[in-house]
């Protein structure tokens, strides 16, 4: 017997599922963080494809510099390595945060780079995309989720 919002249930334990491992691991719980930590990471991933897209065709509209979008990507590392640090560890949160920005560093770019955006003097068609670039975006990538992470901490809601 137990209460749940006000009301009393029976769980009988045919009612529910649970598989004992030699640590008495939930399966539930853990399919149920997993997807969770699918869902943070699809929604950043969806997040910086959006922002590559919708701004290189902005800046090209309207002229003004592509790489002020940045700012957005950077703001998107947050919020994931803000929201992953909720269901998972650090050591987590810096891997996918750093995956969001290879995706960015490398298919996004790409992405970008079909849709011509404006970016001043740069000419987009000559730029050589070599693997310093990605590795620079991926470890940005972890120190902005980082800080993401760790305001959980200085807000006090962990």
């Amino acid at each position: 017997m137990g209460r749940r919002n006000g009301i009393i249930v029976d769980y009988t334990e045919s009612a529910q599922t649970h598989f004992h491992f030699a640590s008495s691991v939930n399966i539930g719980y853990i399919s149920g963080v997993v997807l969770d930590i699918f869902f943070i990471v699809g929604i950043a991933l969806l997040s910086v494809t959006a922002i590559d897209a919708l701004g290189a065709i902005a800046s090209r509209k309207f002229r003004f510099n592509y790489g002020y979008f940045t700012v957005l990507s950077f703001i998107t590392y947050f919020f994931t390595g803000y929201f992953l640090s909720f269901v998972t560890s650090l050591s987590s949160v810096l891997l996918l945060c750093g995956m969001i920005g290879i995706f960015d560093g490398t298919i996004g770019f790409k992405i970008a780079k079909r849709l011509k955006p404006y970016a001043g003097k740069v000419n987009y068609d000559e730029i050589k995309h070599d693997y310093s670039v990605v590795l620079i975006i991926f470890f940005l990538a972890i120190m902005v989720g980082a800080l993401g992470y760790a305001c959980t901490f200085l807000v006090g809601l962990k």
